[in-house]
């Protein structure tokens, strides 16, 4: 699943450039973005480079033989696309450099298994089980900037952001909340800009979170492509 996706995304990150090496070919190198503080936010889709196979082992190798329940069939599904969104605020300082705080949202990962089984001489019967990981975060970035027409604008991202994990799950009538480790994390990303009336700008943006969240929760590279609008102010 998630190589299909990946093969997508990087599919897209090319379409990217693509189409800025297209638009430049319709205009001379310009400034159309207003210098100083602007703010914007983002929406798009989000995926996670995880497996299932951890959360497989925490329940037959773990928590099961834990208290004393054996299964006799077990099936599990893995979901690592969800939706995600930024919010930031910014200070464009020259035509080619920016600085940018954000926060961004890398949606959810959603684990379900069905387990039937028994405990001691007990009727057979079914534990539903869910786990539920979330991955956000505060980040600071730099900016390199690139005008390629009046209007248009190629720009690439890189900054640190701190990630706080949460994973919860049920288990049967059961709820679990895992300890939350913050983690330091390292971001980038490749966009394309269209500015519009001078203050207004709409993006395309490709980002990676290299790493994201805490290996005692979940720590994954994490995927987002997003739509986003700013206003400079």
């Amino acid at each position: 699943m998630f190589s299909v996706v990946a093969a997508m995304t990087t599919r897209r990150a090319w379409a990217i450039v693509s189409l800025a090496a297209i638009a430049a070919g319709f205009g001379q190198a310009a400034q159309a973005a207003q210098l100083g503080p602007y703010v914007g936010g983002s929406f798009g889709i989000t995926e996670r480079d995880f497996d299932k196979e951890p959360f497989d082992d925490f329940l037959l190798n773990g928590f099961f033989p834990a208290v004393g329940f054996e299964p006799t069939s077990h099936e599990s599904s893995f979901d690592t696309q969800d939706q995600g969104y930024t919010a930031l605020i910014g200070y464009r300082i020259t035509a080619h450099w920016a600085i940018e705080g954000m926060f961004l949202d890398l949606g959810e990962i959603t684990y379900r298994a069905t387990s039937t089984g028994v405990i001691d001489d007990s009727e057979p019967f079914t534990v539903d089980t869910k786990f539920v990981g979330k991955a956000s975060g505060i980040g600071l970035y730099a900016l390199g900037i690139w005008p390629i027409s009046y209007r248009w604008e190629l720009y690439g991202r890189a900054g640190v952001q701190f990630t706080t994990p949460r994973l919860t799950g049920r288990i049967a009538d059961g709820f679990i909340d895992f300890d939350r480790d913050s983690s330091t994390d390292f971001v980038a990303g490749v966009g394309i800009a269209m500015t519009l009336m001078d203050i207004y700008g709409a993006r395309l943006e490709y980002m990676r979170a290299f790493d994201a969240g805490s290996s005692s929760t979940i720590e994954a590279d994490a995927d987002f492509i997003s739509l986003g609008i700013i206003v400079a102010f």
